[in-house]
């Protein structure tokens, strides 16, 4: 039964391979709108307002100020998630700095043996969020262009984060009693050190990021043009589900941004339901799209990772985020109407992204280099 299931988990592999290399040659200026596209979103939204808080995550991690941090908030992580003093500043940060930033530190802190496989799969289950950077810069201020819905959003999405998070420390307390046993001295670093370190890690995870993400949208444009995606909302159409989300339901799957665009763009519907966009919003930005489920699994690549579970978890983050943003937008009592907020569009300069990534990569050839040449 393995080996069926092997050899049919190889073959339908082999297959999409073939007709994705089939679109590619037959179809190279719609790959090329995908490549544009990819490069657009990367280094005009995600590049600046992830890269610092990347950088930031591990650094705090390999220059020891999670441990003084972690002594601040010991009593949060050991009495409510029941987990080590040093994960509080990584749950805090997965919060507010984006979607790879709680990967990243999850992962530092399994690499260095803080804490074992099982509490990084748990941490995992509520440490990938979307942050204020892209939630209220990019949805609220470019897209939608209402910083309170957006406000909201983020809020929606937190709570339910550490709804999830508190949930799962009670369900498997006691199996948690023994975790300070998990713990070990960090070897202490010197400050350029941590620094380099830390820069390089940061280099990685945004390389990794942007070639990912300019790949799900080449794919996106191949499912359409292979007719799935229409069939799909089709489908979605029988069942009720109106227009708007059948349309985008099968971008908010595969990624965040360009799901939030696509959404975003609905109001200008003379029939839209305007209740329903920052539904839609919080579910996306909360499930996070396959294309950061792969940059996790990428980061945390040593770890093995229960795929069916984490998507579970995905899709519950999503929808109670949406359920509470529906709560607090009527509790609030906001104005939905969208064009009634007219606020300044931000600019980003995407030839400084170029640069930035270039620069990263100059950074890690001459870091090889380095390590090459004192081997």
């Amino acid at each position: 039964m393995i080996k069926i299931k092997e050899l049919l988990k190889k073959t339908l592999t082999l297959i999409f391979i073939i007709l994705f290399g089939i679109f590619l040659v037959l179809h190279p200026d719609v790959s090329c709108l995908g490549v544009k596209e990819g490069f657009e979103i990367c280094f005009g939204t995600l590049v600046p307002s992830l890269f610092p808080f990347v950088f930031f995550a591990s650094f705090m991690i390999n220059s020891g100020a999670a441990n003084i941090l972690g002594k601040i908030f010991a009593k949060i992580s050991e009495k409510i998630f029941f987990l080590p003093p040093e994960t509080a500043p990584v749950i805090f940060l997965s919060m507010i700095g984006g979607f790879p930033v709680g990967a990243k530190g999850i992962s530092e802190l399994f690499e260095k043996k803080i804490i074992n496989s099982k509490q990084a799969e748990r941490m995992l289950k509520f440490c990938v969020n979307a942050g204020p950077a892209f939630i209220l810069g990019v949805i609220g201020n470019n897209l939608i262009k209402n910083l309170r819905i957006a406000g909201i959003i983020l809020a929606s999405q937190i709570i339910s984060a550490l709804i999830i998070a508190i949930i799962l420390a009670f369900l498997e307390k006691d199996n948690n009693k023994n975790y300070k046993n998990n713990n070990l001295k960090i070897k202490k670093i010197c400050f350029s050190e941590a620094l380099i370190k830390s820069c390089e890690s940061a280099s990685l995870v945004m390389i990794n990021m942007c070639f990912l993400v300019i790949i799900f949208n080449i794919l996106y444009i191949f499912l359409y043009s292979l007719q799935i995606i229409y069939f799909c909302n089709r489908i979605l159409s029988g069942l009720g589900f109106s227009q708007e989300i059948s349309e985008c339901f099968f971008q908010i799957i595969l990624e965040v941004t360009k799901s939030c665009q696509m959404i975003s763009n609905y109001k200008n519907y003379y029939n839209y339901n305007y209740d329903l966009l920052p539904r839609l919003l919080a579910f996306a930005t909360s499930w996070g799209g396959l294309c950061v489920h792969f940059q996790v699994f990428s980061i945390l690549k040593n770890l093995k990772i229960n795929y069916l579970n984490f998507f579970l978890f995905r899709f519950l983050n999503a929808l109670l985020s949406s359920c509470l943003t529906f709560v607090l937008v009527k509790i609030q009592n906001i104005n939905l109407d969208i064009n009634s907020c007219n606020l300044p569009k931000t600019s980003t300069n995407i030839l400084g992204s170029i640069v930035l990534i270039v620069c990263c990569l100059i950074f890690l050839l001459d870091i090889n280099l380095k390590n090459k040449s004192k081997n």
